[in-house]
């Protein structure tokens, strides 16, 4: 009884054991991971690559492990590059490379990679593992008698823009101060102000006037019922205008001074009746309240025009700024 149920037993085990190596190689048929370096021996410090691939097929999905900063204990990750993916019919190939270094001398072991690979369609997973690979760290020779130096010389690094841009412009903004100084110095030294204001363009009296004139008769005063703003402003006018180019203080004075002023200076007796004219109706319109004609309005636009065309004189230089 006992015999037969060892062999049974046997039997089971050994059914197990062959259903397990058919599952291996079915796994193992699904797809390969593959490590390697570059290099065998290096000294301490020195950088080398480790290249990882993974073959599989395309209705197979893997999840790539995630490497931070070290591989083990002795062996530190210096760089990771993006995973490339290569596909080629049913197969896709991953790979990924990591530079990695080690400080501790003596044979180094590089840790076995891991990687799941899931199938897209059902739930099965399959789990595959890297060879261990080996890489010879080597101590520098140490000559006893020298005195101690690097083991590797500093490495020059070039600038970036980054790093060059503040700079710039700090030398930049510097160099714009020292010359404002300078600017403000010298204009200080001679007497002149530290900012120029360009002058507006002059004109002569007589072209301010005949415009002030011509703004007068475009705005129709009269016509919407404010004479006296009317003959206030060519009075207004007039008064500037003599003022500007005879030297007369005519805004100040009376009619009369006006023209005892205008006589004075040998003012043609046209342009004087003209003036008196012009007054004497703004008085009326202004004291008396008197509301002209429309034909006494445009005569005495038509006698204002006159006396400046009459009496305008020629100048070298324009003295009025423009407006």
């Amino acid at each position: 009884m006992v015999k037969s149920i060892l062999y049974t037993l046997k039997c089971l085990i050994v059914f197990l054991l062959f259903f397990y190596c058919q599952n291996i190689s079915a796994q193992n048929n699904l797809g390969k991971l593959k490590t390697k370096i570059d290099t065998n021996s290096i000294s301490i410090g020195d950088q080398f690559n480790l290249d990882i691939s993974l073959e599989i097929p395309t209705n197979i999905s893997a999840k790539w492990p995630l490497f931070s900063d070290t591989l083990s204990s002795k062996i530190e990750i210096i760089k990771i590059s993006k995973i490339d993916t290569l596909k080629a019919k049913d197969k896709l190939t991953l790979h990924q490379k990591l530079t990695i270094t080690s400080f501790d001398s003596g044979k180094q072991v590089i840790p076995v990679v891991k990687i799941e690979t899931f199938s897209i369609k059902d739930t099965n997973k399959w789990i595959y593992f890297s060879d261990s690979l080996f890489v010879n760290v080597n101590s520098p020779a140490v000559d006893t008698t020298k005195s101690i130096k690097d083991i590797k010389e500093i490495l020059s690094v070039p600038l970036t823009w980054k790093e060059i841009l503040p700079w710039a412009i700090g030398g930049f903004l510097l160099i714009v101060l020292i010359l404002a100084i300078i600017f403000f110095v010298n204009r200080y030294k001679n007497n002149k102000p530290l900012f120029s204001i360009k002058e507006k363009p002059a004109i002569p009296p007589h072209e301010w006037a005949l415009s002030e004139l011509a703004n007068i008769k475009n705005s129709k005063l009269w016509q919407a019922g404010q004479t006296k703003l009317y003959y206030t402003k060519i009075t207004d006018t007039l008064r500037k205008y003599i003022e500007l180019s005879k030297g007369i203080n005519a805004m100040e004075m009376t009619s009369d001074e006006i023209y005892v002023h205008l006589k004075l200076n040998e003012v043609d007796t046209k342009i004087i009746d003209n003036f008196k004219n012009i007054l004497t109706i703004a008085d009326y319109v202004k004291f008396a309240k008197m509301d002209p004609l429309p034909e006494d309005h445009d005569r005495c636009m038509i006698q204002a025009i006159e006396i400046v065309n009459l009496s305008k004189p020629i100048f070298n230089e324009p003295i009025i700024e423009k407006q």
